[in-house]
């Protein structure tokens, strides 16, 4: 088992895979810790950056994924431990942390396969960059296929519809 280095274990679950794994869980159900691993082809329910199979008490379950600091690799296939956040708690672990509504909002959407109105479908890849450039102001390398129209429209409507944004009871949640 891979232990996450110092920011990755503060940072923990609840902001590096922004969303689905609490959406199955009331925050107060959570664990401290969990165990995780990722894979590198998101096929699980919807598209996403990654999937993630969570490991707590002594089961797994699989969820869609998205990764909040493009700087930090997690490698696929490997178990990692992390330290269960709020995102009030992780709130001093990113650049932009104002921005977690926008976020849930995005990820609430189901972005990736709908029609863009400047052309083409939105793609798992425009809301990962979406949710780096709400984050970090950075993006990785890794996301899969984007345009820059798509992002700038995810953005815009993010930036329209989601401030204040808090998630009703079976949505996606940070």
């Amino acid at each position: 088992m891979k232990k996450l280095n110092r920011y990755w274990l503060g940072l923990g679950l609840a902001t590096m895979c922004a969303a689905s794994a609490f959406n199955a869980a009331a925050v107060g159900t959570l664990p401290d810790k969990v165990c995780f691993s990722v894979t590198a082809e998101a096929g699980y329910g919807a598209p996403s950056y990654q999937d993630l199979t969570m490991f707590t008490g002594g089961q797994s379950q699989m969820f869609d994924s998205w990764c909040i600091a493009a700087n930090v690799h997690i490698e696929g296939n490997f178990l990692y431990t992390a330290v269960v956040l709020t995102p009030a708690e992780a709130a001093g672990l990113v650049v932009q942390p104002q921005n977690f509504d926008l976020v849930a909002w995005i990820l609430n959407q189901n972005y990736p396969g709908q029609a863009s109105p400047s052309g083409g479908t939105y793609t798992a890849g425009d809301v990962q960059m979406a949710i780096w450039l709400l984050h970090e102001d950075e993006v990785g390398d890794d996301m899969g296929p984007t345009d820059p129209a798509r992002v700038a429209e995810i953005l815009a409507a993010a930036a329209a519809y989601g401030e204040g944004f808090v998630p009703n009871c079976g949505e996606r949640e940070i």
